[in-house]
């Protein structure tokens, strides 16, 4: 997640999944080069290879479009957290109010040392910052202490654990 614009009244937090896209372009070049392999083999391997050709490549596709590259915009003259994530298909805006938001915080996975930043809101729900964990816990923490210190939220001290 990196930071975009930060003035007293604005933070704009942007994160681009590049790695997705990164993957999906792969997908979608070794779908191809399937589907151009499979004109060279004979009758009865070129059904299934044409069919593996394009299960791989609709799988690169989909993670073409189902990676939104996502925009988070904390307003404080508007008092609103705006979520703005665009895909191939289109936007999605979400919106809350910065008042509702009680906590920020680095949220860690269940079944390993994967971590995303989640926002606690009054209502009891959580937002996530990102659909997905990662083991970069140093940069979520970063993000938090942004984002705290931004909202007046009494940022705690990032602490790094020396293995």
């Amino acid at each position: 997640m990196k930071v975009t614009h930060r003035s007293q009244s604005l933070l704009i937090l942007q994160e681009k999944p590049v790695l997705w896209w990164i993957i999906g372009g792969m997908f979608i070049a070794t779908g191809f080069s399937f589907f151009i392999q499979a004109f060279t083999l004979e009758l009865f391997g070129l059904f299934w290879y044409i069919l593996l050709a394009g299960f791989i490549t609709l799988a690169g596709y989909n993670m073409l479009c189902l990676a939104p590259f996502v925009t988070y915009r904390f307003d404080l003259t508007l008092n609103k957290l705006i979520l703005k994530r665009r895909g191939l298909f289109g936007a999605e805006f979400v919106e809350h109010r910065l008042s509702e938001i009680q906590d920020v915080t680095v949220e860690s996975c269940s079944y390993g040392d994967t971590y995303r930043v989640s926002i606690a809101l009054i209502s009891g729900n959580h937002l996530s910052l990102t659909h997905y964990y990662d083991s970069n816990k140093i940069d979520k923490q970063k993000t938090v202490s942004w984002i705290k210190s931004f909202l007046n939220l009494h940022p705690a001290p990032i602490k790094i654990d020396v293995l």
